[in-house]
């Protein structure tokens, strides 16, 4: 079933999200880790993929020319709302423009996996309340794995936080 859901094969990533979260609850489970009836509650949701296949924020893709630039336009204009640490992380993406090449284009159309943010939160030393906060942030702005690639490159490049 995982294998028919995966997005690369054709199926939607919401439904492999959501078939990989029952698979991780009914191993725990079976293996008598849970701790109670309910799945937990963590967010982001727990992820064991590849940064390429985990899950990811939502995002309706569309290859329209200029749509990523608006998106990063809604991001670098949302950036005086959020307050600290989230508007200086979001300004990094100031030079982040549409690109055209074939890995581009798909990075692009694919929202940001909670793993991308997740280092993003870490690198910058976000505290948990914090990285949940930035996540529930990331969502509504429909960050691309694209953008999220390029505000890691950015925070490699400078390794002392401007905040």
């Amino acid at each position: 079933m995982l294998a028919l859901a995966h997005p690369d094969a054709g199926g939607e990533d919401a439904l492999f999200v959501w078939a990989v979260a029952v698979r991780e609850y009914v191993c725990k489970a079976l293996t008598s880790e849970a701790t109670s009836d309910s799945p937990s509650e963590s967010y982001p949701p727990a992820d064991r993929g590849s940064a390429d296949s985990g899950a990811r924020i939502p995002f309706e893709p569309n290859a329209a020319p200029g749509r990523f630039d608006m998106l990063t336009d809604k991001a670098l204009a949302n950036s005086g709302e959020v307050g600290e640490p989230y508007a200086s992380i979001l300004l990094l993406l100031v030079d982040c423009c549409e690109e055209y090449s074939w890995g581009a284009v798909r990075q692009q159309n694919m929202g940001a996996t909670y793993k991308q943010l997740g280092l993003i939160g870490y690198r910058w030393g976000m505290s948990g309340p914090e990285r949940t906060r930035w996540y529930r942030l990331a969502e509504p702005l429909s960050l691309s794995q694209h953008h999220a690639n390029h505000i890691l490159q950015r925070l490699h490049e400078k390794p002392e936080k401007a905040a």
